[in-house]
């Protein structure tokens, strides 16, 4: 226990001292080309490797040798030179320190600004990203999973190509509302932000299809999303699907959405205005009754309705109801486990 407790100070000792070096300035002129910057790291980058595995550190380079993608995973530190590739275009970290003691991510721009399109990082503690992020101005992908990340800074609006977010397991409570200037923006992931209570700064963005919210404590549907494809809500304390018509409504695509493990009480009769509703869940919900105008969505070809409070008597009804207005909807509303409750005379 004792050596344990000894390897552990040791391997801090080096932490910490590796961190003063990284923050001291870097001089990215001593590198003549992109290999050279390579060999300034403290750990082996196979270039150009066939075994190009998430958990392995590795790099890719064109025809002229410059360095266009790089994945490090599972090392002690980024080393500063790494700001120094100037055709990097893709990077991604996985679970390696930044050695930032305010443990906010200040990433260094003027060689990547006008090169990098893909900046994922993965299970490293950052809490905050530095403002001169957003100067990234052609970047596609941001993925930030499990860094701790607290907040977004307002001035993400200038990340102007920006097409897919990716914030999964983090700490955020709410969105800044310069997230809806982002006009390319299709794709958001914010899953298991367990804090997260308000995303309501996304309602009106055009351009978003996509939307994973899975696991926060979101409180409010969202409105005027007129291109939204695919929404999952699941885990949620919504109890109500009021401006459901407001999803989707410029997209003729099929529409997938997941209400389930919420505390839906009451559908509204306007979810028949939901253009092309294929696929809904709400499984997991405190429903007794659906609306009449469900069954005249001729589009919806599956629905979830097991463990909610509908009484035996009312789930042979609505399965009659499809059985001749919808037949070939797939209805899953019974569990073999689930006990029914005869409905009350």
């Amino acid at each position: 226990m004792i050596n344990m407790f000894l390897i552990y100070i040791n391997i801090k000792q080096i932490e910490s001292s590796i961190c003063r070096n990284f923050n001291e300035k870097y001089n990215c002129s001593k590198y003549k080309n992109d290999s050279e910057i390579i060999k300034s790291f403290p750990y082996i980058i196979h270039i150009n490797s066939y075994l190009q595995y998430s958990t392995k550190t590795y790099a890719l380079s064109n025809d002229n040798k410059y360095i266009y993608y790089m994945n490090i995973a599972y090392q002690i530190y980024i080393p500063s030179s790494i700001f120094c590739f100037k055709y990097l275009s893709k990077l991604e970290i996985r679970n390696t320190s930044f050695c930032y003691i305010d443990k906010e991510f200040q990433f260094e721009i003027n060689n990547y600004s006008s090169s990098i399109i893909h900046l994922a990082i993965y299970d490293t503690i950052i809490n905050y990203l530095s403002e001169n992020i957003v100067k990234l101005n052609r970047l596609k992908t941001l993925e930030l999973s499990n860094i701790n990340l607290m907040s977004l800074p307002n001035s993400i609006r200038n990340l102007s190509s920006l097409n897919f977010l990716s914030l999964p397991y983090n700490k955020l409570e709410t969105l800044p509302s310069t997230i809806k200037n982002l006009k390319y923006l299709s794709n958001i992931n914010l899953k298991r932000n367990e804090k997260l209570s308000s995303i309501e700064s996304l309602n009106g963005l055009k351009s978003l299809e996509i939307l994973d919210a899975r696991h926060c404590s979101i409180q409010h549907l969202l409105l005027h999303l007129s291109d939204l494809t695919n929404l999952y809500m699941t885990n949620n304390y919504r109890t109500d699907l009021y401006g459901i018509k407001t999803l989707g409504y410029d997209n003729n695509s099929k529409k997938y959405f997941y209400f389930d493990y919420y505390f839906i009480q009451l559908i509204p009769l306007n979810i028949f205005y939901v253009k092309n509703l294929y696929w809904l869940n709400l499984n997991y919900n405190r429903l007794d009754n659906l609306p009449m105008t469900i069954f005249n969505i001729n589009t919806l070809s599956y629905l979830y309705i097991p463990h909610n409070n509908f009484c035996h008597g009312e789930l042979k009804s609505i399965a009659y109801h499809f059985k001749h207005t919808n037949p070939n909807l797939k209805l899953f509303y019974l569990n073999k486990f689930q006990s029914l409750k005869p409905c009350s005379t």
